[in-house]
């Protein structure tokens, strides 16, 4: 794995050939095998900015991500023209939150997430 600098220089300098610009297409195509409810609340690990987030929050009520890097999020919300609420907590981590979308900056290993019923990972935690 590895370290949190090299993650924060890669979003500083915007190499991010991991990023995608559309939704990852094996999403929609595999998500109903995952026995979706509207209400089943969706956990996206190192979710930078991606658009599977939007895709997973017009299908359910509450989609939280965690992103090490705050250029992502950041940018994750001015591309979708959102204005989220964001909260510091505990000095390790911000919470930003529109509608469906809750995303915590900062270290995945000590973020304050809540229980989740599905964990969407394209290739965070691989």
């Amino acid at each position: 794995m590895r370290d949190q600098e090299f993650w924060h220089s890669k979003w500083a300098s915007n190499q991010i050939g991991f990023h995608l610009e559309d939704v990852n297409p094996l999403l929609p195509a595999y998500w109903h095998h995952a026995n979706p409810k509207r209400e089943d609340k969706v956990l996206v690990p190192l979710c930078g900015k991606s658009e599977d987030l939007v895709w997973l929050a017009t299908k359910h009520d509450s989609v939280e991500g965690v992103e090490l890097s705050q250029i992502a999020v950041r940018s994750f919300f001015a591309e979708h023209f959102y204005t989220p609420t964001v909260t510091p907590i505990s000095g390790m981590h911000e919470l930003y939150q529109f509608d469906e979308l809750s995303i915590y900056t900062g270290d995945f290993f000590t973020a304050p997430v809540s229980q989740a019923d599905i964990v969407y990972d394209r290739a965070a935690l691989v």
